[in-house]
């Protein structure tokens, strides 16, 4: 069974986002997905004013490329994104290991011309911004 859920602990975000080969920000807010209590993926996201910054969404480390599990991020993502009108995430192109770039497209992040990846909700679903 999927379960996704906020992560309380500070230690226990530093574990967990060290498995997942994110930096640990102790000043973030952070999720953890566990299918069956096995650790999917963790994602960690900061809030300014109307905007999300999600600086990891990965699965761990030892996962298979394309092995992880595709739902579990999404509905991270998704559920970091509710937080704020506009979301930003920094691009692979820029800092490899944020969010696979199958799962940033998918959530409706569009790429910028600095080369960012940023999704606008009140675009998003306003069918503007498709990915």
């Amino acid at each position: 069974m999927l379960t996704i859920l906020p992560i309380e602990n500070k230690d226990e975000q530093e574990a967990l986002c060290g498995a997942c080969g994110i930096e640990y920000d102790p000043d973030a807010l952070a999720y953890a997905a566990r299918i069956d209590d096995v650790l999917a993926g963790v994602c960690q996201f900061r809030i300014q004013g109307d905007t999300a910054f999600i600086s990891g969404l990965m699965p761990p480390t030892n996962t298979p490329d394309e092995g992880y599990d595709y739902e579990a991020l999404f509905i991270m993502c998704r559920a970091a994104m509710r937080f704020a009108y506009d979301c930003f995430c920094v691009t692979m192109k820029a800092k490899k290991g944020v969010m696979p770039e199958k799962i940033a497209r998918d959530a409706g992040f569009c790429e910028c011309e600095d080369s960012t990846l940023t999704s606008s909700l009140i675009s998003l679903y306003g069918g503007e911004c498709r990915g």
